[in-house]
């Protein structure tokens, strides 16, 4: 199992497989928020962690066989934007991928 945290997309995640892999499961963020601090300006107009795509594709290429998407509905006015509908635009974006998605919701556990 593999837990990316607040990930961001980048080139490593082939050799994470290629080291580690493959996992059963992978979590991933799917949310993709832009941040603005007030000590931060201007505020940056790039993503914070990977965004439901993004999330998609890294799970792929890690080679999982169950993709558990989190930080979904994470909001702070002012601090935290995220898109909205970022569940449905993660399983739009994992339909036909070759691992299944498992779209827990709070309290829920899976066993791999």
């Amino acid at each position: 199992m593999l837990h990316l945290g607040d990930s961001m997309f980048h080139g490593y995640w082939w050799r994470a497989a290629h080291r580690f892999g493959p996992f059963d499961a992978v979590l991933t963020p799917i949310n993709g928020p832009t941040v603005c601090f007030p000590h931060c300006r201007p505020p940056s107009p790039y993503a914070a962690s990977l965004d439901a795509t993004q999330a998609a594709v890294a799970v792929r290429l890690l080679g999982a066989a169950v993709a558990v998407p989190m930080h979904t509905g994470f909001h702070l006015d002012g601090f935290c934007q995220t898109r909205p509908d970022e569940l449905a635009r993660f399983l739009d974006a994992a339909s036909g991928e070759s691992y299944e998605v498992a779209a827990l919701q709070q309290g829920e556990t899976l066993t791999l």
